[in-house]
């Protein structure tokens, strides 16, 4: 089923993995799995399912996205000069840039008639087997109404400063962000950390 708030919860012994759905989207707070699969591989294809476990094995510092084909995880290291906390995505093969390992990493209020300029540190295990850039969608507020990306990040290794600009809202409201990865030609991990917002 999907919508469920599940609180406090500890699992063992079960054979094919500590969850199992199919679409939709679940939530776990404080879950302890004992299992070696946490969450089952019973998605139904491309519909962008999530589990999102907070605080992950009843840890404050851990947490998780499930979904089909790709998980996303909170990592307590950083860059070097970061904050310190950073999210890694790790898509499989069917997450293609058609079809990429999303994620919202900030929910931003905006003025009307002023640009906002977002900036996010991105890096990659792999300089190509891999890629990624951010995501807003479009219209989420008035006088944004297509989608708009970032720079997709460069063929290396290296931590890169991504910008995505938005030209001056109509209307003020709250947007969402997106960080985005995929697969090109094999298995590989992608790194978010350190969100910036400016406006002008």
């Amino acid at each position: 089923s999907q919508g469920n708030i599940i609180r406090s919860i500890s699992t063992a012994l079960n054979g094919s993995g500590a969850t199992s759905s199919t679409t939709g989207r679940n939530f776990i707070h404080n879950g302890l799995m004992a299992e070696a699969i946490e969450a089952a591989n019973t998605w139904t294809a491309q519909t962008n399912p999530r589990l999102y476990s907070q605080n992950h094995d009843q840890s404050l510092t851990n947490q998780w996205v499930f979904t089909d084909d790709g998980t996303i995880n909170s990592m307590a290291n950083d860059r070097s000069g970061g904050a310190g906390w950073k999210w890694k995505y790790i898509p499989g093969s069917t997450r293609t840039a058609s079809y990429p390992l999303d994620m919202v990493l900030m929910e931003i209020p905006v003025s009307a008639n002023s640009i906002v300029t977002v900036t996010v540190y991105c890096q990659k295990d792999h300089a190509t087997n891999i890629a990624a850039k951010l995501r807003y969608r479009g219209g989420q507020v008035a006088g944004l109404p297509d989608d708009v990306f970032s720079n997709t990040k460069a063929s290396d290794t290296s931590w890169e400063l991504l910008t995505l600009t938005l030209n001056q809202p109509t209307s003020a409201g709250v947007i969402e962000i997106e960080g985005l990865a995929w697969y090109v030609s094999g298995n590989s991990n992608v790194y978010f950390a350190d969100v910036t917002v400016t406006q002008a």
